[in-house]
């Protein structure tokens, strides 16, 4: 059996520059030149929240390269800046781009002659400082009754792709069954799909009547004209018309087109023009986008990213790269970017020995891929006339990830036409489980979770993924009832060195960074267990004291926010799980931290029980803040009836046969953080049910439920899409029958609309009952 994994849906910073994924042919015995890695005498630098706010801070000094700020400036100073600018404009909602951190990243030009990452070394553990880095360069990654529809193999393959050395090659069906999903869906007219590439030729006939406005961050126009040829070829694989007796048939022919030009005509762009790219087309109606570029891991690219994915609920589409090598490129390689590796006709991941015999490329592989999606010797358009790829307005090699990543975007577009309902998480998991499995069993790095199947996903969208089920959340932590330690989590130094425990938690009220609510998880100073400080010597857990039962869920993910900084480069807070032998690392974020509120979102795999932990470490002289972790939420689709927990399995309890009901109960009315527990009248609740009457209901209902003892309960509500919506009680419940009012509002107070609706029953951490509620108005 495959050992459980976690795929991470924020990512880690690395130091590595943007490439588009693209797959040109080259003459044999050739080989690519290496592009440039970054902007010279350019950095981009995130200052720090409360630097940025502070008094001392001047905006109207950039033009001179300075911010105002002494410790920043005295290093400006050093590298010669005379100019910061912001990178991201303010866009349709500029506090919606403030609270991501885009308000705060800037571009400094300075005169120096060192490298820009000998240049950014000088701001490490400045605690004005979030980050700063190279202004890294993206490259494109290409390896260098339709007319031609029999031809593309992509949507039904018979063994017709076009060998590189001649002939015809292929295995029959091994191909994302677009043909057939035609049938259900062809994609819908109020849907946006955004290229983020060279641009495109908007005047192709194959995009006429979808093209929306878009940009050019290139020439920083509203223009964004293809002059390489890219861009044009990806969008007419993902979005070239349909049933039109011309040329190509594209995948969602009848989606609007965004053309976002970030590359330039030699296929390769800074990343601020990537990044604010993303921005824009997140603010202005794309849900999905399509990256087939790649490259170096940048905190910048990151911080737009987890704008587009995090905070504007898009669906971001990004290539592996085609080096052939064990890991993705960026922003493929992030956990919230959904991550296209390259098919070959014949059933594998395209590598140099496949039977295309393209012997100089291969598609990237590794932790985190997706899925494979058709990458080699694709028909598609080109730039009209002679200005493209050819000679005429297609190509029939277009090849690379590049290739690939268009075909699954294209694809994600018709699910999301056929239920507008989906988030970006439930998307990817119809992507996923609808898959046609390749190589070892179940999920593996060579090729993901499998082909893309755009049939089996249309056909199943309505489910949510795997055919079927409703989202619900199994576990919930938003520290506003529980405490740290306690009987869900426990908390220890594991350095001893003063025997003490550093994780609890603490109030808004208190200093504490909370993002939701008035309460989250500390381990820094001024924790509120006694005996607590941030010490300069300490391995610090907080861990989930149980596991919870993943039994009879799929489409499982966990996330949380975190916030983090130090002012030394060697501390670090980690997250880890449990395999069943050993705790594993899943992520860490080193040096001095995120210095914003991020959340990490981590898919699950082969896991029957999930239990998890996180690790802060610090072995440095300072003490300057320390880790934050806040709304915490393990997801999934049901599959099978709830499970129930042996150790809190819900019993009946007849209120008859208990002479002291009354001082059972008596504890229910206490505070728990200041939330009190209503009660009203107490009737027999049958066995393990969670039950809500009246149901339907118009402006309310009384959800009842029975404890053999006492416990930690919460109960939730979401909406039909897995979304929650309400918070009817958390708390600590005595042990019997309980009743608990919801007056049918959600979290911010407004009455919610009909429809279908889940309570959610969480016992001591773990999922107990779900109960649908149906809202009449």
């Amino acid at each position: 059996m495959r050992s459980p994994s976690l795929r991470a849906v924020t990512g880690l910073l690395l130091n590595t520059a943007a490439v588009a994924a693209w797959a040109m042919a080259p003459a044999p015995g050739s080989s690519s030149t290496p592009d440039a890695k970054w902007v010279p005498g350019e950095l981009l630098v995130q200052i720090a929240t409360d630097a940025v706010h502070s008094s001392q801070y001047r905006s109207d000094l950039g033009s001179m390269g300075r911010t105002g700020l002494g410790a920043i400036d005295q290093q400006l100073s050093a590298i010669g800046a005379f100019d910061i600018m912001p990178v991201f404009d303010a866009g349709t909602d500029p506090t919606a781009r403030a609270a991501a951190g885009l308000d705060r990243i800037f571009r400094v030009r300075y005169a120096d002659a060192i490298d820009p990452e000998r240049a950014a070394e000088r701001f490490s553990g400045m605690g004005e400082v979030s980050f700063a880095e190279p202004n890294y360069i993206a490259h494109m990654s290409l390896t260098p009754n339709d007319p031609t529809y029999p031809s593309q193999w992509a949507h039904n393959n018979t063994g017709q792709a076009i060998r590189y050395t001649g002939g015809t090659v292929g295995t029959a069906d091994c191909d994302t069954d677009t043909d057939q999903a035609w049938d259900l869906q062809t994609g819908s007219a109020s849907f946006i799909l955004a290229i983020v590439d060279t641009g495109c030729d908007t005047g192709h006939p194959e995009f006429a009547g979808r093209v929306v406005a878009g940009y050019d961050y290139v020439n920083n126009d509203s223009n964004p004209t293809d002059d390489n040829g890219h861009g044009t070829s990806c969008a007419g694989i993902a979005l070239g018309g349909g049933n039109n007796a011309a040329g190509i048939a594209g995948v969602a022919w009848n989606v609007k087109l965004m053309p976002v030009k970030v590359l330039n005509a030699a296929g390769s762009g800074a990343y601020t023009g990537v990044a604010s790219g993303i921005t824009f087309a997140a603010d202005n109606g794309a849900k999905i986008l399509s990256l087939s570029l790649g490259g170096p891991a940048s905190s910048t690219l990151q911080v737009a990213v987890d704008y587009a994915v995090n905070t504007r609920g898009c669906a971001m589409f990004a290539a592996t790269g085609n080096g052939n090598a064990s890991s993705l490129d960026y922003p493929a390689a992030y956990s919230n970017v959904i991550s296209v590796g390259a098919l070959s006709p014949c059933n594998e991941r395209k590598s140099p020995t496949s039977c295309d015999a393209e012997n100089w490329w291969g598609s990237n592989y590794g932790t985190g891929i997706d899925f494979m999606a058709p990458g080699v010797r694709i028909h598609t358009t080109d730039i009209r006339g002679t200005g493209g790829f050819g000679s005429g307005d297609f190509i029939t090699d277009f090849n690379g990830t590049s290739s690939a990543t268009p075909h699954a975007a294209g694809i994600g577009a018709l699910v999301w036409s056929q239920n507008p309902a989906l988030t970006r998480t439930t998307l990817l998991s119809v992507l996923q489980t609808n898959c046609d499995d390749l190589g070892t069993a179940g999920y593996d790095t060579q090729t993901g979770y499998g082909r893309l199947n755009a049939f089996l996903a249309v056909q199943n969208a309505a489910g949510g993924g795997g055919g079927g089920g409703t989202p619900i959340t199994l576990f919930s932590e938003d520290f506003e009832t529980n405490v740290v330690p306690g009987t869900v989590w426990g908390a220890n130094d594991a350095n001893g060195t003063s025997g003490s425990d550093y994780w609890g938690d603490q109030s808004s009220g208190s200093g504490a960074r909370v993002h939701g609510g008035s309460w989250s998880a500390y381990c820094a100073d001024n924790s509120n267990v006694a005996g607590q400080t941030y010490d300069h010597n300490m391995t610090a857990y907080m861990t989930k004291t149980a596991s919870v039962s993943l039994s009879g869920v799929t489409n499982v993910t966990f996330s949380f926010w975190l916030w983090n900084r130090t002012s030394n480069a060697s501390d670090y807070l980690a997250f880890q799980y449990w395999n069943g032998t050993a705790w594993v690392e899943q992520q860490r974020w080193s040096g001095t931290g995120t210095g914003a509120w991020v959340q990490a979102t981590y898919n699950l795999t082969g896991f029957t029980t999930f239990q998890w932990r996180w690790l802060f470490f610090s072995n440095g002289s300072s003490r300057t803040e320390g880790a934050y972790i806040d709304d915490i939420v393990l997801a999934g689709v049901t599959t099978a009836a709830p499970p129930q927990p042996a150790a809190m399995a819900l019993t009946l309890i007849d209120e008859r046969s208990e002479p002291d009901m009354t001082s059972m109960l008596r504890n229910d009315m206490s505070s728990v953080k200041g939330n009190p527990v209503e009660l009203i009248s107490i009737s027999p609740v049958e066995n393990g049910k969670l039950v809500a009457s009246p149901n339907p209901m118009t402006s309310g209902t009384t959800l009842r439920f029975a404890l053999p003892a006492e416990a930690a309960v919460s109960l939730e509500v979401f909406s039909a899409d897995g979304r929650r919506v309400a918070i009817a009680q958390q708390g600590a419940f005595a042990a019997g029958t309980h009743s608990v009012n919801w007056d049918g509002r959600g979290q911010d107070g407004s009455p919610l609309a009909g429809g279908v609706y889940w309570a959610r029953l969480v016992v001591d951490g773990t999922l107990s009952d779900v109960s649908r509620l149906v809202v009449v108005k």
